[in-house]
This record gives structure tokens, C-alpha cells and sequence, in this order.
């Protein structure tokens, strides 16, 4: 979620090139399909089981990586949440908008707001102790910061998403042609949720039908 499968496939060949001699620990799932040949990336595999688990997962993420900080130099944490008191500098990615959304909270039921809400909290605390707050836009800073006072600005670096600009052109510097004849095709790549404004999406194309 969050794009943080993205981050690790880009993140483990920049780490195996980066100068100098430190050398990286990963925790991932099981099922999560990277792998490292080199001896300065290890990967620690965790099971699907355990990391779908809630109580796993917090137990993992408040207690757990915070006492296993103490034998490294820094803590990155790419999925929303992280230990809130950590030995070491904690670099904490916040990279889903829906725990900082008003207008989403509004939009579930009472369970679903309840689940939130602890999630939000858990966020939030692991914000205010983390050394660096890492967000994918200037906006997403700018939206955390409005909807939880308290938050220190000066924490929160903005990181974009990159990427290779020569995969997305030709040999003449235009975009490649995609070999698609017919009518007009919407490719709408984006996880499966409410959220993602699927039904603003349909009714867009019942417009554009008729137009």
C-alpha cells in the first residue's frame, strides 16, 4: 500500500551502487518477489501471515523494529508507521493521503472510522518522534501538517517520484506509439478502492460516450 513495493524495487539497486562501504537490511514479506545478489543488501524475510496481522504488525512496527534499531546507525520506515520511540534517527515515508482526509473520514461507516482513527494515532505519534518525515509532494506535507496541529514543518523533506525519462520516449525524444488502433483507450492503473474515485471515473466515460 502506498506505493511502498515501488520504492523497494528502485531502493535495492541504488543501494547496492552507493558509494562507500555500509551495507542495508531489508525486512519484506515473504511473497514480495525482489531479490538481492549482493552482500551489502540482506534481505529479512517476514511471513505473509504474520505481516497481514494486525497485532503482528503492531507489535512489529512499535516494539519489536525500535529494540532491533539499537545494533544499526538509521531506521527507514516506508509504510506509513514505524516504532514511536526509536533509539536511533527514524526516517518515516508518508505516503497514503486517506489518514489525513477529512473528507474521507466522513465517507466510511463507524467501524471503518474507528479502525482509522487508531491508525491516524499511531501516525501521528511516530511523526512527531521521527527524526525526518518523508512525503511524495509538497501538497501531501502541506495536507498532513493542516489536519494534525502540532507537527513540527521543519521535520518534513518532500522526495518525488522519479523516474527514467528514456523508458517513456522514443529515439526521437516523443512518446512511444502503443500499437492500440481503434477508438481511444483510458488506461486507469490504481489499487481497487472506493477511494480512488472509480465511479467519478465511470460516469466520466458515460459522458464522454454520448459527447
Amino acid at each position: 500500500m502506498g506505493g511502498a513495493l515501488r520504492h523497494v524495487t528502485n531502493l535495492l539497486p541504488a543501494l547496492v551502487e552507493a558509494p562507500g562501504s555500509h551495507t542495508y537490511d531489508l525486512l519484506v514479506r515473504s511473497s514480495v518477489a525482489v531479490a538481492s545478489t549482493s552482500g551489502r543488501v540482506r534481505l529479512i524475510r517476514w511471513k505473509d501471515d504474520r505481516a497481514r496481522s494486525a497485532l503482528h504488525r503492531g507489535f512489529a512496527d512499535l516494539i519489536a523494529s525500535g529494540m532491533r534499531a539499537r545494533k544499526y546507525e538509521v531506521l527507514v520506515s516506508l509504510m506509513n508507521f514505524g516504532p514511536v520511540f526509536c533509539p536511533i534517527p527514524h526516517i518515516l515515508f508518508q505516503c497514503n493521503a486517506l489518514y489525513y482526509s477529512p473528507r474521507y473520514r466522513a465517507s466510511i461507516d463507524r467501524v471503518a472510522r474507528m479502525e482509522l482513527a487508531l491508525r491516524r494515532r499511531w501516525a501521528i505519534e511516530a511523526m512527531r518522534h521521527a527524526h525526518t518525515v518523508v512525503t511524495p509532494s509538497g501538497a501531501m506535507a502541506e495536507m498532513i501538517l493542516e489536519d494534525c496541529p502540532g507537527l513540527a514543518p521543519q521535520k518534513f523533506r518532500t522526495l518525488y517520484h522519479g523516474f527514467e525519462s528514456a523508458t517513456l520516449c522514443g529515439a526521437e525524444g516523443e512518446a512511444p506509439y502503443f500499437g492500440i488502433a481503434g477508438s481511444p483507450k483510458l488506461l486507469y492503473t490504481a489499487h481497487l478502492g472506493r477511494y480512488k474515485n472509480f465511479e467519478v471515473l465511470l460516469r466520466a466515460l458515460a459522458i464522454l460516450k454520448t459527447s
